[in-house]
């Protein structure tokens, strides 16, 4: 995350609800997470997904 792009930047700095405000999330700290701006605007209002690198693989 870059703090000196300009705001609205792909690559800059927002906040993003875990929960989104539109499915009764709050501004409260806990429900709030860095996120870029690219990637908050593409997740939208969409469930928190499971970030990558943290689901378990079956090997053959």
């Amino acid at each position: 995350m870059r703090f000196d792009l300009r705001a609205r930047h792909p690559l800059g700095p927002s906040l993003d609800h875990v929960i989104p405000a539109s499915k009764g999330g709050t501004w409260d700290l806990w429900n709030l997470r860095p996120a870029h701006f690219g990637c908050n605007a593409r997740r939208r209002d969409r469930a928190p997904s499971v970030p990558r690198g943290t689901r378990s693989r079956r090997w053959a």
